[in-house]
């Protein structure tokens, strides 16, 4: 016992007659000792008013570990100042994902030390591909977030898939305590991640992300939080989405043009895309929050990809907005001819045809049809309601190879709800060239049937608000 003392503590280790008491006695009065010096202040380097007011609980927690590494045997590991003075921080986002957070949360020097290196393994993490998988892998995250002293996540992926749930790990980590250092991820997923502009979001530093000559992107996107902007005149300024739109449009023509596909966008195709991705923002920012002053983030990039020897672009987008979900703010202020006829969808399905989909994705669902907004005014003029189905046409359009259109698909995760659109449900279908689309995601995509399972369905984990996530 005295030689541990003397190797982890040096000269404040006890005097050698005192170790002769036994190893519990002269622990017992070595940390007596102790925790009367730090009273004291003798250790505490100072006496500021904070340290007086603080001495004594210092002193007693500094000794309670002291006597637990003593009896272990075992060293805490290095921690950095801002890990040690990590504290809970109240999340939504975090909350909707873990909903047992709170509880499981522990301080840094109450955490178990035994576990001092934890890695999360990275399968998959794609809202087009395994929704419901990637939605566990970040609820893990913040589970570690609230438990673990020294945490790695390992995405063991060969590539970027979908830049969508790096958008929602960028929204929480601000958030989360900082034990996460490091990890292991693939040089192409690095130099998406650098090339969009998330690296630092994320807390992340890259050895391999340079010559980005395969990669053209278009770094992230965000309109302030809500309520964020001073300016008096905010509703007469330019808009931040107007601005976006442009660069949206710059980004498609660069991509044709990188592409070499011998096009690029005409005027009319161009103002086409600027109202659909105009519509999608503008939707976020008055639907995603009750005061119709909500956030959102987007992104996209283009990646060179090689398959079966033949040289191929795999373009990506996302657009994310926490806050209120689609069913949510469909069922907040809506109009009474909306209410009846959302009201008539969810009887038919769940009660008449018994369908296995909650309300919440039923009404979601709805939600991707023309003309369903919240906006009575909106509905009254024929105007809106139409930036889903939209979006799905514009992949079409780019997607125009028999090839590309098969694999291209989109995503939306709203709340507990999933809708993938993909072959051969990803074009609404109008019946006249006045009528509205529709697109009901089953074979005679017709409302009196069933949506399919594999593209309609509940999620196991809520998330806060809406991401879409799109790959042609």
């Amino acid at each position: 016992m005295a030689d541990l003392f003397q190797r982890l503590l040096g000269s404040t280790a006890p005097a050698d007659g005192e170790a002769q008491l036994g190893e519990d006695a002269a622990l017992r009065l070595y940390l007596r000792k102790r925790r009367a010096r730090l009273r004291r202040g003798s250790f505490s380097g100072g006496s500021t008013a904070a340290e007086r007011m603080n001495r004594q609980r210092f002193a007693v927690n500094n000794t309670q570990r002291l006597r637990r590494r003593f009896r272990k045997g075992k060293r805490l590991p290095a921690l950095t100042k801002e890990v040690l003075s990590a504290r809970y921080r109240v999340s939504p986002i975090l909350e909707s994902l873990l909903p047992e957070r709170r509880r499981l949360w522990k301080s840094i020097p109450k955490r178990n030390n035994t576990r001092n290196r934890v890695s999360l393994n990275v399968n998959t993490f794609s809202f087009l591909d395994d929704p419901a998988g990637t939605l566990e892998v970040l609820a893990s995250i913040v589970e570690l977030e609230a438990t673990a002293i020294d945490a790695r996540i390992n995405f063991t992926f060969p590539f970027c898939e979908d830049i969508g749930p790096f958008l929602v790990l960028a929204e929480m980590w601000p958030s989360m305590a900082p034990v996460f250092a490091g990890g292991s991820i693939s040089a192409p997923v690095q130099k998406v991640i650098e090339a969009v502009g998330l690296r630092r979001a994320l807390g992340m530093e890259f050895q391999n992300a340079t010559g980005n000559t395969d990669i053209w992107a278009m770094p992230v996107q965000r309109r302030r939080p809500a309520g964020a902007s001073q300016s008096e005149t905010r509703h007469l300024d330019p808009q931040r989405r107007e601005v976006v739109c442009d660069m949206v449009c710059d980004q498609l023509d660069a991509w044709l043009v990188s592409a070499e596909t011998g096009c690029e966008l005409t005027d009319e195709a161009r103002a086409w895309f600027k109202s659909i991705i105009g519509e999608i923002l503008d939707n976020a920012e008055r639907h995603s929050s009750l005061d119709g002053d909500g956030s959102w983030t987007v992104t996209a990039f283009m990646a060179r990809r090689v398959h079966n020897e033949e040289e191929r672009f795999a373009c990506f987008m996302a657009f994310s907005s926490m806050g209120q979900t689609f069913a949510e703010g469909l069922t907040a202020e809506r109009a009474p001819h909306l209410q009846a006829a959302l009201e008539n969808y969810v009887y038919e399905q769940k009660v008449q045809r018994r369908a296995p989909q909650s309300v919440e994705t039923l009404v979601t669902l709805a939600a991707l049809q023309d003309g369903i907004t919240r906006d009575s005014r909106a509905m009254e003029d024929e105007r809106g309601g139409t930036g889903l189905l939209d979006i799905a046409s514009m992949v079409a359009t780019l997607a125009s190879s028999h090839k590309g259109l098969e694999s291209s698909r989109i995503a939306i995760i709203s709340g507990r709800s999933c809708i993938r659109l993909k072959h051969p449900y990803l074009e609404g279908v109008a019946a006249g060239p006045t009528e509205p689309r529709r697109l009901w995601c089953n074979a005679s995509n017709s409302r009196k049937e069933a949506p399919d399972t594999s593209h309609v369905f509940d999620l196991p984990i809520r998330l806060p608000g809406t991401v879409l996530s799109v790959a042609f």
